[in-house]
């Protein structure tokens, strides 16, 4: 089993994909969170783990070791302004009959209907809007579930399936959405 995890923060998944017993586990996320992955890393078994500290959007450090079995990104599609081409990449370097699991957080403007993909853009240019959804300040565009649906589909993908793990929590079933995604 060969798995990319993109952006794993605080290891908590890092270690629950280890529990998979992949053959090798290649994890990527910006420089700046080196420090905060180093303090984490030194604490596992990280034998059969790839780090690469760069832009998934720019380098090609992953396709190295490619292609995966699974791609796991929760938590990273909102941060990027190009999220078509992010999928786009990722679908490229999946194996055929691989699982693409993608979570983000969604658009939160009311009044969207469930059937048209819409992505909200978000302007701070001026300064004066506040960040209303998130302290991270790398935020630009927050697409709703249809449009994050339709973007795989455009990639490639045609089975796709919604991920029922935010049901339980009325307050995150309406500002986050999982996919599982397998290319055909």
């Amino acid at each position: 089993l060969n798995i990319l995890e993109i952006g794993p923060k605080d290891g908590f998944d890092t270690i629950q994909l280890l529990q998979l017993n992949p053959k090798k586990l290649t994890l990527i996320d910006l420089p700046n969170k080196k420090e905060e992955i180093n303090n984490w890393i030194k604490k596992i078994d990280s034998s059969n783990i790839n780090i690469y500290y760069e832009n998934i959007m720019y380098e090609d450090s992953i396709i190295k070791d490619s292609p995966y079995d699974i791609i796991w990104c929760t938590g990273v599609l909102y941060h990027n302004p190009e999220q078509l081409r992010f999928l786009k990449r990722l679908y490229k370097v999946l194996k055929p009959g691989g699982l693409l699991i993608i979570e983000t957080a969604t658009s939160r403007k009311i009044g969207f209907k469930n059937d048209i993909g819409v992505v909200e853009i978000w302007d701070d240019i001026d300064n004066k809007t506040k960040r209303k959804y998130h302290l991270s300040q790398n935020i630009s565009h927050l697409p709703n579930k249809v449009a994050i649906k339709i973007w795989l589909k455009q990639v490639g993908f045609n089975d796709i399936k919604s991920s029922e793990c935010f049901k339980n929590s009325p307050l995150l079933k309406y500002k986050r959405a999982a996919f599982l995604a397998i290319k055909p």
